[in-house]
């Protein structure tokens, strides 16, 4: 499910002639999956490729395609969370995937937090949503202590609007938007935590890999924070591949 070029292009939608004008549209080549704007192969190349869809030159690139390993798993979202969400917060595009690829060690991520999420003696409905980050020992006070830390060199403005990858229950956004007065919005791997966000924080939340926002407009927020997502994915290699994913 690539959409960008090893460049970090986004690609041209096949059935656009904009910016690039060529020949290979659903319509001439209905057999090779000339679907949206996913890298494809419908010439037989070294590796699939897309038209740049941001400019003329180059006209056309290579994609960088993971492997499906043996430790990949293809995760399915739950109907109740796939589509749009945050017409009302002002994401009118934003639709959430329904299904997304992670690999061994954020599985074992997933896994970890989905249990979390049903963990007997938490309430999903009242028990902090810090505690679903694993700052179980800190007080609502120290947290926002913590994230205002974090995000001070931000100048954060109300009615500006902040994206976090890796927003587990939303305590981090959350905190943002009671005390800066912002529209937030975030993605994660746990279902189970995406469905507590959606719950109690006012804001737009998706099940999906931080290493694949494509579904997300470009410059749909004023700004992209990840609080620890880092922690749980294979080497420096796709850590890049996530903080591009913020850019």
């Amino acid at each position: 499910l690539v959409r960008r070029t090893r460049s970090g292009a986004v690609c041209q939608h096949w059935s656009s002639q904009r910016p690039n004008r060529h020949k290979f549209s659903p319509d001439n080549y209905p057999l090779s999956g000339l679907i949206q704007n996913f890298c494809r192969n419908p010439s037989d190349d070294a590796a699939p490729w897309c038209y740049n869809g941001e400019k003329r030159n180059p006209e056309k690139e290579l994609c960088e395609v993971p492997m499906c390993t043996s430790d990949s798993v293809v995760v399915s979202v739950h109907e109740i969370l796939r589509g749009g969400e945050g017409e009302e917060e002002g994401v009118e595009d934003l639709r959430c995937p329904s299904k997304y690829l992670l690999d061994a060690a954020s599985a074992r991520a997933r896994k970890k937090y989905d249990r979390l999420s049903n963990m007997k003696g938490l309430d999903p409905t009242t028990t902090p949503l810090h505690v679903y980050s694993f700052y179980g020992h800190t007080s609502l006070s120290q947290w926002d202590h913590i994230v205002r830390a974090h995000v001070d060199r931000l100048h954060l403005q109300k009615g500006q609007t902040v994206f976090e990858s890796g927003s587990a229950a939303g305590a981090f956004v959350d905190s943002l938007a009671r005390q800066y007065g912002v529209k937030v919005a975030g993605v994660d791997i746990s279902q189970g935590l995406v469905v507590i966000s959606r719950s109690r924080v006012n804001g737009t939340f998706c099940a999906a890999s931080a290493t694949d926002l494509d579904f997300i407009p470009d410059e749909s927020f004023d700004h992209a924070v990840s609080f620890a997502v880092l922690m749980y994915v294979s080497g420096v290699t796709k850590a890049c591949q996530i903080a591009r994913e913020l850019v």
